[in-house]
């Protein structure tokens, strides 16, 4: 079993059901459930973790179940945007953070493509750790995972803020580790805290049932004309590129 991380696309919560897959006593030790656990208590290190495909494949081998979770690109930005320009207060100064352009959406947004265009003529400056902050968290999804070259290989479960958001992906995982052959009480577990109430604030941070639509017209209404059409672009390539994903 392996799973390929995309930034806000559930990837702390993941994180945390492989800490729990693979270091069960440690994680019941220290009193601590999947839902809460983070970043800065877990207690895995990075042992399992891989940085391509072929390495995972060397490790788990060529019949592991890999699968990844894919999202909308607008919902993606919208969250990534309030987690690091509004509620992330400690990795940057005021003047470092969004690259500096505070709450105005249409500076981060013309900053953020000046440097996704830096990074596909590979002119980013990779020891800058503000670039590397943003492109991780905000890149576009099929820059990850190796998808031009491992598509084939993947189960892609597509992320849902709806009513049934929560349980629907919660059985989607279920499915894919029964597929993995992990036994039944832990699927169960595992099952259980997706379903808890703390996961609707532990991976959404959904803001008051903010959909789509209105995420549309809160970009159309806060950057200006030439950034909205430049994300606009962005977004329908993306989500072709996403919708091809899903269909394989």
């Amino acid at each position: 079993l392996a799973t390929c991380q995309i930034e806000k696309n559930m990837a702390t919560i993941r994180a945390s059901i492989f800490c729990y897959l693979t270091n069960t006593k440690d994680v019941l030790k220290k009193n601590l459930t999947i839902t809460k656990m983070f970043w800065d208590n877990t207690v895995c290190d990075y042992t399992y973790v891989r940085r391509n495909i072929s390495d995972t494949i060397s490790s788990v081998g060529q019949n592991m179940t890999l699968f990844t979770v894919l999202r909308h690109p607008i919902d993606r930005f919208l969250s990534g945007y309030v987690d690091k320009c509004y509620n992330e207060l400690t990795y940057f100064n005021e003047e470092e953070r969004c690259f500096g352009c505070k709450y105005d959406m249409g500076c981060f947004l013309e900053k953020l493509q000046t440097l996704f265009l830096h990074n596909v003529r590979m002119t980013v400056d990779w020891k800058n750790p503000i670039y590397q902050h943003y492109l991780r968290h905000f890149a576009p999804q099929t820059w990850y995972c190796e998808f031009k070259k491992h598509k084939s290989k993947y189960v892609f479960v597509h992320y849902n803020n709806g009513p049934n958001g929560t349980e629907g992906i919660a059985d989607d995982f279920d499915k894919i580790f029964e597929q993995a052959q992990i036994p039944r009480d832990i699927r169960s577990t595992i099952h259980r805290e997706m379903m808890s109430s703390s996961l609707l604030i532990y991976v959404t941070r959904r803001r008051q049932d903010v959909g789509l639509a209105v995420g549309v017209e809160l970009i159309s209404r806060c950057v200006p004309p030439l950034t909205h059409s430049v994300l606009s672009e962005f977004v329908l390539s993306t989500i072709g590129s996403c919708n091809d994903h899903g269909a394989a």
